[in-house]
């Protein structure tokens, strides 16, 4: 995945080992790699252990478990894809493309969850703590906050 010209070098015979990788073929040998390296880091990080020592992740409160690693993978290969000039076109075509799923990723990873709307004033209640301010969710913390020091 890394060294294209190992690929080739398994794939040729002794007799014709000059041959050099197109800046194309090295262009979609590195835009693979991102993403075969994406799909083998979830499959390390999400494979259920049986050992008694290891702690096992909690399904229900995590997303998908590609979601992460293929959102940074569609972003790195966006990136990557933009900063190619030897393909012409279909790097940019490729960046678009690649940024557009890796910025969605970005938004489900940014918003995904259950949202805990007030039933009193609808406001959602995560986004006291979070990127945006809510004075509702953050005032009725501060309450339950001072609760628990008054009762300790």
């Amino acid at each position: 995945m890394l060294f294209p010209r190992f690929i080739l070098f398994l794939s040729t015979s002794s007799e014709n080992s000059e041959a050099n990788l197109t800046p194309l073929e090295k262009f979609l040998s590195r835009q693979l790699s991102f993403f075969l390296f994406a799909i083998a880091i979830t499959l390390v990080l999400y494979i259920p252990s049986e050992e008694p020592g290891m702690s096992t992740r909690r399904r229900d409160a995590l997303g998908h478990p590609l979601l992460g690693p293929l959102t940074f993978g569609s972003v790195l290969s966006a990136f990557v894809s933009y900063n190619t000039s030897s393909c012409g076109a279909l790097s940019f075509f490729v960046s678009i493309l690649t940024g557009i799923v890796g910025l969605w990723g970005l938004w489900v990873l940014l918003f995904e969850g259950s949202s805990r709307i007030s039933k009193k004033t609808g406001a959602d209640k995560h986004t006291s703590s979070f990127l945006f301010h809510n004075k509702q969710a953050a005032s009725s913390q501060k309450k339950e906050w001072r609760k628990a020091q008054k009762e300790s």
